[in-house]
């Protein structure tokens, strides 16, 4: 999908650039992926909660509900730095076919220069809240990367 701010306020060739980016993500078959993925976590966590419910005796208990809900946000949270690792594997993987499929790599930096300073972005985040919070690399280590791609 191209938003009309990004066609409307982006170059010609930017929005080839997240064309091209979008193809890699369809490239590489991220969304099966991730849909694989989440629902392999899901079935593995239903279990555990299966197991937990079952020897706990609390199967049927109202209270049950506030324990799962407690335990999907700690899951969650626990998780949470594994899953942002995956995404930004798969999120390098894409600016890569993107330059690849481009044989722009300047065009894919204004594009990420300019995507910054629309969304006011942290472009170099300390490395334990990337490790943590950031689904994308950050934009400094997309510039980087595109540098190095000529």
């Amino acid at each position: 999908v191209l938003y009309d701010n990004l066609v409307n306020n982006f170059t010609s060739e930017e929005v080839l650039s997240v064309t091209a980016h979008e193809i890699g993500h369809w490239n590489y078959r991220h969304i099966l992926k991730n849909i694989i993925i989440g629902s392999a976590a899901g079935l593995l966590a239903f279990f555990v909660l299966g197991l937990l419910f079952s020897r706990s005796h609390m199967a049927g208990d109202f209270r049950a509900v506030l324990v799962i809900i407690l335990l999907v946000f700690l899951i969650s949270f626990i998780m949470m730095p594994a899953q942002n690792a995956v995404s930004r594997y798969f999120e390098r993987q894409a600016d890569r076919r993107a330059i690849e499929l481009t044989g722009d790599p300047d065009t894919q930096v204004s594009l990420m220069v300019r995507l910054a300073n629309s969304n006011l972005s942290n472009v170099n985040p300390n490395r334990f809240i990337k490790y943590f919070v950031y689904s994308h690399p950050p934009v400094m280590e997309r510039i980087e990367t595109a540098r190095k791609n000529p």
